[in-house]
């Protein structure tokens, strides 16, 4: 099966065999992970792999029980990084000593530094996942990571200006489910929104077919959705921000 193909099918793994991953697969996966794209080269991500049992049954019970983090061969979290960039900041400092203390100031101040790293661990991590897909590896995201921050945090001792963005699950699937319906999201030369107002009606219209095929016959993309963000979106991950990222402009914005 051609790479597209395979793009075109896949869906996230949330049951795996006990069938290991080879270390010669593994390491294709980290050097992926490692040569990935990153925004002007500033290496502002970085990716822990576990496989420790006792650390996966940690990260289940963080990201809500999920028992899939528990079954697969290898998880991989994903991080904004920059613990890195301070480092290379000492560095500067002590090359550029004539340097005005006001350009010497490194500031970690605006959503932009922040979005740099998140970009490129979401970068990291499709690759990881395209990667897996090209060696016959199943995957699944998992974002709900981000909501014991604080709890990851403590688990890997990150410093601060470290942050988890994202999860993924690696292994080997016991079962493919089958693959939820997708809206159109690409358009050309605008942004059509009587267009994506009628593609959402029909969509309900679709995904109630599949959810009412999977025994739950009130669901729907709406309502799945909205639950899950009143039920994510909590605020507990900009709470575990503060702490993770100090002295920054979420502190400001709430005095």
């Amino acid at each position: 099966m051609d790479f597209i193909t395979k793009q075109l099918n896949r869906v996230s793994m949330r049951s795996y065999s006990n069938k290991k991953i080879s270390e010669l697969d593994m390491n294709k996966i980290k050097n992926v992970i490692n040569e990935s794209a990153t925004s002007y080269n500033g290496q502002q991500f970085s990716a822990i792999i576990v496989n420790d049992k006792t650390m996966k049954e940690k990260l289940s019970i963080i990201s809500g029980k999920q028992k899939h983090i528990i079954e697969c061969d290898t998880f991989i979290l994903f991080l904004a990084d920059f613990n890195r960039i301070s480092l290379a900041n000492d560095i500067y400092v002590e090359n550029n000593k004539e340097v005005s203390e006001k350009e010497l100031t490194l500031k970690y101040d605006n959503l932009n530094s922040l979005l740099y790293g998140f970009v490129d661990a979401t970068i990291s991590a499709q690759a990881t996942v395209d990667a897996a897909s090209s060696l016959g590896i199943d995957s699944c995201y998992i974002g709900a990571i981000r909501n014991g921050a604080s709890e990851v945090q403590k688990l890997f001792n990150l410093p601060n200006y470290v942050v988890p963005v994202v999860g993924i699950t690696l292994g080997y699937g016991n079962k493919t489910d089958e693959r939820k319906p997708k809206i159109n999201k690409v358009y050309t030369n605008c942004y059509p929104q009587n267009q994506i107002k009628e593609e959402i009606n029909n969509y309900e219209i679709e995904t109630n077919k599949y959810y009412t095929n999977h025994r739950d016959a009130n669901n729907t993309y709406a309502n799945n959705t909205i639950k899950a963000y009143r039920m994510w979106n909590s605020g507990k991950f900009m709470d575990s921000l503060t702490l993770l990222w100090p002295n920054n402009w979420l502190d400001s914005k709430k005095k």
